[in-house]
């Protein structure tokens, strides 16, 4: 008679119930990673950023980003992190998008252009839900010090807003000047703040999923926590990967087909772990 047996014979208060192991196997194989993704970081990618938006709110729908997921980003990857850790709407993120690019193709260079869009996009918290270890932007200072910053508080909107733009200063493509201001310094493009093997993404929790806009970048960490075109046949591009890349400079043509694209690179990313 074992144990329980006993005591229901003696008329002993229940036992709780015994926990449920798992078989053999789940300590011999591989297991699906949903769950695991503790934090998710987004590379720079220039005008390439709508497929950050297409990866990023897709991974919000599938649960793999929640309110509690640590978010991360640099350049390009500073702007999409941000608005998924706000609470932006994908729809007035897009339609903010489109005026961006409106005004750069008109002349406008990216620093007041985005500084524009943001402060009519972000809700007025915005400051305090990226506070707090929710969102870590990097940008590297050169001036009075240098230094890379890793910013994961903000004092209020327009020192958030800062810290986006030092970090999407890539020298005379976002602004007229080499150096933009951020807190008392000098700063250029996050992806000067952290080694060339993380591409600007941190390494901000245990398992960090880093979602790469840009092909043929050598990126540490499994294929399990990369999400990043031609990464495997699932994630072809439909145009060559040059032309992908120019597209990081001067806005695609169909900037709808690269959210759809960051999209479909998403779910396929899904479907081939979960």
């Amino acid at each position: 008679m074992t144990l329980r047996d006993r005591a229901v014979a003696a008329d002993a208060p229940p036992l709780p119930p015994l926990p449920q192991l798992p078989p053999l196997a789940a300590f011999l194989e591989p297991q699906p990673r949903l769950g695991m993704v503790l934090g998710v970081a987004f590379s720079p990618g220039g005008l390439l950023f709508p497929y950050h938006v297409g990866v990023g709110y897709t991974l919000k729908r599938a649960g793999v980003i929640t309110d509690e997921t640590p978010l991360a980003g640099s350049s390009a990857g500073s702007i999409v992190a941000t608005i998924l850790a706000a609470g932006a709407d994908e729809d007035a993120v897009l339609e903010a998008t489109d005026r961006l690019v409106d005004d750069v193709r008109a002349g406008t260079k990216l620093n007041p252009a985005l500084r524009k869009e943001l402060r009519r996009m972000l809700p007025p918290d915005a400051a305090e839900r990226c506070s707090g270890g929710r969102l870590t932007l990097m940008h590297q200072r050169v001036l009075p010090w240098p230094r890379a910053v890793a910013a994961d508080s903000f004092a209020d909107a327009d020192d958030l807003i800062d810290c986006i733009c030092a970090s999407c200063n890539w020298p005379f493509f976002f602004s007229r000047w080499p150096l933009v201001w951020c807190r008392g310094g000098l700063a250029v493009d996050g992806f000067f703040a952290l080694p060339r093997t993380q591409f600007g993404c941190p390494q901000i929790a245990d398992d960090t999923l880093r979602v790469i806009s840009l092909p043929k970048v050598e990126v540490e960490g499994g294929d399990a926590l990369v999400l990043q075109p031609e990464r495997s046949n699932d994630l072809e591009l439909p145009v060559p990967a040059s032309e992908w890349f120019s597209w990081a400079v001067e806005p695609a043509p169909d900037l709808g087909a690269v959210h759809a694209l960051g999209r479909a690179h998403a779910e396929a990313w899904l479907n081939d772990r979960f």
